[in-house]
Parts: C-alpha cells; sequence; structure tokens
C-alpha cells in the first residue's frame, strides 16, 4: 500500500479513536479536575509506549538522544499540554457541539499559520477547508441555524449570534485550536529528525509532568474521585492518548500537516456517529449533509495527491 494512504488510514483511525474518546473526556471531568484528568490519561499513554520504546532499542534501531531530541520532545509536550488544557477546561464552559465546531477550526488555521510562515498550498487545500468548515457548521451547530417564516437573508444569522451566546469556555477551546493547529506543524518539523515512537512517548511524559504541576495547584488529588472517573481516566489514557496521538505522530511522516488537519477533522464525525449509534442521539438531516461536505473536502485533497504522484 502506497505510504501516503496508510497514513491517511491511520489519520482515520486516530480521529475515529478521538471522536469516540470525546464523551470520556466529558464524563471524566465529572469526578475529578481537568489537569488531574489530564495527568493520569497522558502518564498511562506514556507507559503503554515505553514496552514499544524498549523493543525498538532491543532491535538495535537508531536512538535520537542528542540534545535536540530531548528538546523538541519537550516543545511538543508543552504545546500538547497547553492544546488539551484549554480544551479541558473549555469544556466546563460551553456544550460539546460549539467545542467541536470551535475545535475543528484548525482545519484552516494550518494554512493560515504555514503561509505567514512562507509556505504556499494548492487551492484545492483551501477549497477542502472550506468545505470542511462548512460542514462542521452544519454538523454541530446546524440545529441553531434555521429561516423561520418572515426572515429576510440575515436574519438566522442574527438569531444564530443572539443565541450562540460565546462565552469563555467558546473562547478557551479556541485558544486550544490555535494551539493543535501548532502542535501538528511542530510535529511536522520533528517527525523528519526523530524516531517517531520516541516522540511520542516524550511528549506524553513532559504533557503529564506540567498538567500534573497544575494539579498540585489548582485542583486536590482524591482517590475515590479517581477510582470513579477509573473508565473515562482508562479509555482516556489507553485510546486517545496512547493510540491516537501515536498514531498521529507515526502517520505525519508521510502526510503535509494540511492534509492532516482536514483528515483529523473527522474525529466530530464519528462523534456524532458514535453518539447516534450508541446513545440514540438524533443526527438531523444538517448534520448528515454536514458530514457529506467534509468527506467532499477530504476526497477532494485526496483526488489532487493521486493526481500529483501519477503526475
Amino acid at each position: 500500500m502506497d505510504k501516503a494512504y496508510k497514513s491517511d488510514l491511520l489519520l482515520l483511525l486516530a480521529a475515529f479513536v478521538w471522536g469516540t474518546a470525546f464523551v470520556a473526556q466529558r464524563k471524566g471531568m465529572e469526578f475529578v479536575g481537568p489537569y488531574t484528568y489530564n495527568t493520569i490519561r497522558f502518564a498511562i499513554g506514556g507507559l503503554v509506549l515505553l514496552p514499544l520504546v524498549f523493543r525498538t532499542r532491543a532491535k538495535g534501531a537508531e536512538i535520537p538522544l542528542k540534545k535536540s531530541f530531548w528538546f523538541g520532545g519537550a516543545i511538543a509536550g508543552a504545546v500538547l499540554f497547553g492544546g488539551t488544557s484549554f480544551q479541558q477546561v473549555g469544556l466546563q464552559y460551553t456544550t460539546a457541539g460549539k467545542a467541536g465546531f470551535i475545535t475543528g477550526l484548525y482545519v484552516v488555521l494550518i494554512p493560515v499559520i504555514s503561509t505567514f510562515m512562507g509556505r504556499r498550498y494548492r487551492k484545492s487545500v483551501w477549497a477542502a477547508s472550506v468545505l470542511v468548515i462548512i460542514g462542521l457548521f452544519l454538523l454541530c451547530m446546524g440545529k441553531q441555524f434555521y429561516f423561520s417564516e418572515g426572515d429576510n437573508i440575515i436574519s438566522p444569522i442574527v438569531r444564530f449570534w443572539q443565541t450562540s451566546n460565546f462565552n469563555r469556555g467558546d473562547g478557551l477551546v479556541f485558544v486550544g485550536a490555535v494551539i493543535w493547529a501548532v502542535h501538528v506543524l511542530v510535529i511536522e518539523r520533528l517527525i523528519g529528525t526523530s524516531e517517531a515512537i520516541y516522540l511520542a512517548c516524550c511528549q506524553f511524559m513532559v504533557c503529564a509532568l506540567l498538567s500534573f504541576t497544575f494539579a498540585l495547584v489548582l485542583e486536590q488529588f482524591i482517590l475515590s474521585d479517581i477510582m470513579a472517573a477509573a473508565i473515562p481516566i482508562l479509555y482516556g489514557g489507553l485510546l486517545s492518548v496512547g493510540l491516537g496521538f501515536s498514531l498521529q505522530v507515526f502517520a505525519q511522516k508521510n502526510a503535509p500537516a494540511a492534509h492532516v488537519a482536514i483528515i483529523m477533522s473527522f474525529e466530530a464525525v464519528f462523534a456524532v456517529v458514535a453518539g447516534w449509534l450508541i446513545l440514540n442521539e438524533d443526527m438531523g438531516v444538517k448534520a448528515i449533509i454536514g458530514c457529506g461536505l467534509m468527506l467532499a473536502g477530504m476526497i477532494l485533497v485526496q483526488l489532487r495527491a493521486m493526481k500529483s504522484r501519477q503526475g
């Protein structure tokens, strides 16, 4: 299988894991604070990878233990801590739908940030990003955007703005989205010089350490509460962190950052579909259209990439 297609499949699997783990993040905070939750789940994610680290060393693989590697791993972990902290704290003050849409904005933030860094993207990437953003809006926020009898063209926009009630949680999640975009770009920069398994493990441990520091200051470690949140924490640690973020690191070896963002935006699709299948939540026509637009965006970049490889 072509390496690029393999990377795309890994990214889709990561999006699936993150989408289904979104409920675990919400449920976990019913018992413990956001920093406590992140401390334990990222520590679990790092510990899960340790056997793979030792196995890689036993096979005699080149081990990037230079100062530049540790510095890069620390930077990646710090950025990961920023993104997950703002998102996790923001989830306490906003709805899942709004958080999903705002987080998905990193799809277009990545090419915007990269443009300021001197990179240029094809028109197909920008077009796909627009399709994904519109799809995300319909998927996550569509129920709040509708036409009523007697409305003019701007009435739904005004009503949406009045009922959305942008709050501090939305602001925190948006800052998190910006940091998620930076994280994807950081991983893209580091993955060419580091063994993926070491980079993933290093960033998890750094993120866990930083989360622990904040948890000590702002929260309390109560064993009974942690035990009550054991299942959401384990799900978040083993799957969302141990599997999901590791898949991202491995996949970014052969996929450009903007392409990565478009595919990973399917996290929102999987979250909604999982809610529909497991929790019997109503998707609605707008949500289905939104999923279709996002799929169209992903297909667009796939076709353009395929044409480039054939040409």
